[in-house]
């Protein structure tokens, strides 16, 4: 697994994408709203004054503008070719009490032309943008974004992947995997008590 703290912009993010066309078949796109707060088993142990299925509804005007025009975005830029979208406290790279909508988009050649609109990985950010574009291959991670931590996880081992950081000159540091231990899209789902 390679460990990436640098941003991959520009010209080697279009790369990274195209190269990931190879085996990734869906990308994850969340967009968080901070106007509801849900509590499930999963978000309670940070928040551990909230019984289980305690929910809040905000009214901040700009936070909803925010939250729906992301939305749209989303649903405009990928349009037939999301494959399922659902709301969630819970998302692959993310715990806090805040609802997010995670979209599961079909990754094809249409799909990474539509992720051109951010100029990185880290771009990939809350307000302006959905947040934490993550890649998967057959079900399991491939790559992991966490944009506003500024860091990267890629789950693969390929000389060829390693080359491609070289290229581009992003430094990485490697780390060991167990396979077996690889989470992947239906390790999450969407809430585990009534909304």
């Amino acid at each position: 697994m390679f460990h990436i703290e640098q941003n991959i912009k520009n010209g080697a993010y279009m790369s990274f994408l195209e190269y990931a066309l190879e085996f990734c078949d869906i990308a994850t796109l969340l967009v968080r709203n901070h106007n509801k707060i849900v509590i499930d088993s999963y978000n309670q142990r940070i928040m551990p004054e909230y019984e289980i299925g305690y929910c809040e509804e905000l009214n901040d005007p700009s936070e909803a503008v925010f939250y729906e025009n992301a939305c749209r975005f989303v649903e405009r830029i990928f349009e037939g070719d999301i494959v399922k979208a659902y709301y969630t406290s819970r998302y692959f790279t993310t715990l806090s009490g805040d609802e997010k909508k995670v979209y599961h988009i079909r990754f094809t050649e249409k799909t990474v032309r539509g992720l051109w609109d951010a100029e990185s990985f880290f771009a990939w950010r809350y307000p302006f943008l959905p947040e934490d574009l993550c890649l998967f291959s057959k079900g399991k991670y491939w790559l992991i974004n966490l944009a506003h931590e500024r860091e990267l996880l890629i789950y693969d081992e390929r000389p060829e992947t390693r080359a491609l950081l070289q290229k581009f000159n992003i430094q990485f540091s490697e780390w060991s995997m167990d396979p077996k231990n690889i989470r992947g899209l239906n390790d999450f789902g969407g809430y585990d008590t009534p909304k």
